[in-house]
């Protein structure tokens, strides 16, 4: 899309919409509402981003949420595969999130052959009887990578839950994994208020208040517009101490 003199791309969508013949406007293109929302949703981000630098870096999952699609996020090859096949056949809106952090760092086998994969049904990535980790993103892989510390280092088995789809939530497996564990605990890199954590977390205080043992932990980036540019800002934003999830993951188990 084309952006001409300072144009927002909110405008250019809307003028997108429009048939123009001899410079006069003749008709406008009917775009059924389950797709505007969308469109408007991922045109104002971006019109954000073009402020500068700050807008580098977001995550873009809270500004889709309310809007009326599915939001598949696949994390791993074989998941990313199977969910960007699903989005493509499905007839209703999909917004595909991808980290971008994951595409050349996580790497795993693909089937050969085109294999869909449910929209809206999380993952037990490792299973666990002591605590109940549940995330998304990157910060799954860092999830899964904590817990095999935390089981060699002290005999600690964390069930780690991979969401695989924000909207809808599978709040059935999320729960099911909490009510073995009664401890919970919620990952994820986006600001830790407001963020798509925060509403797993409070589904779970709502559901499971009376199977658990402590209290929900959150994790959740720092509450500032977006993660920044400098290098050294960048690395605080993902891990503000070190081994934090590793540290968060202990003593939630020892509560």
């Amino acid at each position: 899309m084309a952006l001409r003199n300072g144009q927002s791309y909110r405008q250019a969508l809307k003028d997108e919409r429009q048939i123009w013949v001899d410079g006069e406007r003749v008709a406008d293109v009917t775009i059924d509402p389950r797709f505007a929302s969308v469109v408007d949703s991922i045109a104002e981000l971006y019109d954000l981003q073009k402020q500068g630098t700050s807008w580098h870096a977001g995550s873009g999952a809270i500004w889709s949420l309310k809007s009326n699609a599915l939001r598949p996020a696949g994390w791993t090859s074989a998941d990313a595969a199977g969910l960007l096949h699903t989005a493509i056949a499905d007839p209703d809106p999909v917004l595909f999130l991808e980290h971008k952090k994951c595409y050349r760092l996580i790497k795993g086998d693909v089937p050969d052959v085109p294999r869909s994969t449910p929209i809206g049904l999380a993952d037990v990535k490792r299973e666990g009887t002591d605590l109940t980790v549940v995330s998304y993103g990157y910060e799954l892989h860092r999830c899964l990578d904590a817990a095999a510390r935390l089981e060699q280092d002290e005999g600690i088995h964390a069930e780690v839950v991979d969401v695989r789809s924000l909207a809808p939530l599978d709040t059935e497996t999320i729960l099911a994994s909490v009510r073995k564990t009664a401890r919970a605990m919620v990952v994820y890199e986006d600001n830790r208020t407001y963020g798509a954590g925060a509403e797993i977390a409070a589904t779970i205080a709502e559901q499971a208040m009376f199977d658990l043992d402590a209290p929900i932990v959150r994790i959740g980036g720092p509450d500032i517009p977006a993660m920044p540019f400098a290098g050294a800002l960048e690395h605080y934003y993902m891990e503000p101490e070190p081994d934090h999830i590793f540290v968060a993951m202990r003593e939630l188990a020892h509560f």
